[in-house]
């Protein structure tokens, strides 16, 4: 195992890569070279393939920085992609794994991975993908998908170079700071050495996956509801009216002391689920999922009241608040539906199982602007 990076450092590293970040989808190629630069595409790659071989601790903080900058850059996916190579543990995906340290390799990846809608079969070597893979998240400049497609009668997780004739067919978002779409197969030949079987039951990958982009998703959430959070309490300090600075008002200084209280308990919880992932905990899907839970409710709230916090200026559309507010909203639907979700934990507290999760939201109605 490589020396661990300290975490003040790696932080201060990303913010400085993502300043220039414009946060919306033609940007995240500039934000993924940036950090490329300084390694952060192999963070978690082993050592012998060209990465920093780092634990999901400092995979953390990336997250957190990805979150405060509203960045589009697609690692999250691609850290997935890299979880998935290394738990086959075949040696087939060495290649792309040093690819993907070179920063040279992104990936999309769908935002529930319990929905499927392709289908797959082997030609000799080549493979064959027919339908519509919807719902990718990060698709903007993705160079390869995950994929999950019924496959001889299961499910089963590939990892595919994007054919030149394959474009995904963006899905409008309010939330610019990222891009969705769906990938269209029509019995679209994949070669031999451009697609992998990651695992030929979807079981086995599943919880890593879900847990995995949880994570994800909730550092995103702390990282952005503490810089709206930061920029909000600098505003109320600087606004004056009837001769006083807004935010020595009763009213507003006790609805930013929920807020920072509300976001020191999700960054809590956060690492709470970091940690138990990194040590590979009987709880660590749990947490997670507990994790994205509140994360994505603090994040919503904190960034709803920023906007009224700013007064008039807030509600313009040339002031950021409400960027911050489009992309809390788009990572609260993102995966399981936060009703769904809360539902499933009560039962598995209680010791009463699980229960079906409903149809999801963006399936339902779609996540568009």
């Amino acid at each position: 195992m490589a020396e661990l990076l300290d975490e003040e450092e790696l932080t201060a590293a990303v913010r400085s890569a993502l300043a220039a970040d414009d946060a919306l989808p033609s940007g995240g190629n500039m934000g993924w070279e940036k950090l490329a630069a300084i390694g952060v595409p192999g963070l978690t790659v082993p050592g012998r393939l060209g990465g920093l071989e780092q634990s999901a601790v400092q995979l953390a903080a990336v997250y957190l920085e990805m979150g405060r900058a509203r960045s589009s850059a697609a690692i999250l996916p691609t850290m997935i992609a890299i979880d998935i190579l290394l738990a086959t543990n075949t040696g087939r995906g060495d290649d792309l794994l040093r690819e993907i340290a070179k920063g040279n390799v992104r990936f999309a990846s769908p935002a529930d991975p319990r929905v499927r809608s392709l289908s797959a079969a082997c030609e000799g070597s080549d493979l064959l993908l027919d339908g519509t893979a919807s719902n990718m998240t990060f698709t903007t400049g993705a160079t390869h998908a995950l994929l999950v497609a019924d496959f001889e009668g299961a499910d089963a997780w590939f990892s595919v170079a994007l054919p030149l004739a394959v474009r995904a067919a963006e899905q409008p978002l309010w939330d610019q700071s990222r891009s969705m779409g769906a990938f269209r197969f029509d019995r679209t030949r994949i070669a031999a050495d451009q697609h992998l079987l990651l695992a030929e039951r979807r079981e086995t990958l599943d919880d890593l996956i879900v847990s995995h982009f949880d994570l994800g998703i909730a550092g995103d959430s702390v990282g952005g509801a503490r810089q709206i959070f930061e920029l909000t309490l600098e505003y109320v300090q600087l606004r004056h009216q009837f001769g006083r600075a807004i935010g020595s008002f009763q009213a507003i200084k006790h609805r930013l002391a929920d807020h920072y209280t509300m976001i020191e308990a999700a960054d809590a919880l956060y690492g709470h689920a970091c940690v138990a992932r990194a040590e590979g905990a009987s709880d660590a899907l749990e947490a997670a999922s507990a994790a994205k839970l509140f994360c994505c409710e603090t994040y919503r709230k904190v960034a709803t009241d920023a906007i009224q916090l700013h007064g008039g200026i807030g509600f313009t559309w040339e002031h950021e608040a409400h960027r911050f507010l489009k992309r809390a909203l788009l990572n609260e639907q993102l995966g399981e539906p936060p009703d769904a979700r809360l539902a499933r934990l009560g039962h598995e507290a209680l010791g009463n199982g699980t229960t079906p999760a409903p149809e999801s939201e963006m399936a339902r109605e779609g996540l568009s602007s």
